[in-house]
């Protein structure tokens, strides 16, 4: 077989083995793909072939991955969700005269940016936004993304960033948690729980520290692993929350969350802004870069 046909996988085949390898079960691989048992089997076969190494252990009824077909498992998975992707962005934004495709933290997302995408979008008709989370940084371009908004360093890989704003954090709770207003914060703190926030462990203690507090209430309470957890948990009535103040502009605008009387917390890490060192679409990048910010100056 020539080489280069060798190293270019065929997608049916990789759709074959991919559910054989999810479901260890030929049969049912061919009840997903709608296919026969004896057309996985053949793909499979002939994906070994290709590849010059056994992918299944065939015991008796039952087909096991070998090392090498976990390994490739993974690499095809990923493949698939690739294309996946392509064709469901090519299909999506087909009829768009431009697209433009943001990364963001999740709770940033729900919480900040989405509510005010409504004002971009009036001045830009026939823009399509693209919007996906992320947990960790990536190089924007492998994702085709224009822009990141992005929380800690002015740091991003391939990338250079541009700073959008300081973050404040307050303290809050449910108005039933909190019956006099007049009520010392220290007494507050005493008596409810302080919700945890799992990513920023030391945040309690910073805030504490900053106000002034002496005895130290920081490691009581429930743990949650997202900002957006810990808001549900404070207009439950769980206890205090530690929140950044624009996360939770509708629940104090309304009164569903209360703040105590003390200093905001600013965070040694901001806001930033990141894009690509080279974008087909930087001045759209640009233009809407400049327009978060001048969100930011509104608050």
């Amino acid at each position: 077989m020539d080489l280069r046909r060798r190293l270019i996988p065929d997608m049916i085949m990789l759709q074959s083995f991919d559910s054989a390898a999810r479901h260890l079960n030929f049969t049912r691989a061919a009840e997903e793909l709608h296919l026969t048992q004896s057309s996985i089997s053949r793909h499979v076969q002939d994906l070994e072939a290709q590849l010059g190494v056994a992918l299944f252990n065939r015991v008796r009824r039952q087909v096991v991955l070998t090392p090498a077909g976990l390994q490739f498992q993974r690499e095809a998975a990923r493949l698939l969700q690739d294309s996946r992707t392509m064709m469901m962005r090519a299909l999506h934004t087909g009829d768009s005269p431009e697209v433009l495709r943001i990364a963001t933290p999740p709770t940033f997302a729900g919480r900040w940016l989405v509510p005010r995408l409504p004002r971009f979008c009036a001045d830009h008709p026939g823009l399509q936004i693209d919007v996906i989370t992320y947990d960790a940084p990536f190089p924007l371009a492998r994702e085709h993304c224009d822009l990141a908004f992005h929380f800690g360093d002015p740091v991003w890989p391939q990338g250079e960033c541009r700073y959008l704003c300081s973050e404040q954090v307050v303290a809050v709770c449910a108005p039933q948690l909190l019956p006099d207003p007049a009520e010392p914060v220290e007494t507050v703190l005493a008596r409810l729980p302080l919700l945890q926030n799992a990513g920023r462990p030391l945040q309690w203690q910073d805030w504490l520290t900053q106000a002034g507090i002496e005895r130290d209430f920081s490691l009581r309470g429930p743990r949650f692993d997202s900002f957006a957890t810990t808001i549900a948990a404070a207009q439950a009535g769980l206890g205090v929350a530690l929140l950044p103040d624009y996360l939770i502009e509708t629940e104090l605008a309304t009164g569903e969350l209360l703040l105590l009387d003390a200093p905001a917390l600013v965070s040694t890490a901001a806001y930033y802004i990141a894009m690509p060192d080279q974008s087909p679409r930087g001045q759209l990048a640009q233009a809407f870069a400049d327009w978060a910010c001048a969100q930011v100056r509104k608050r």
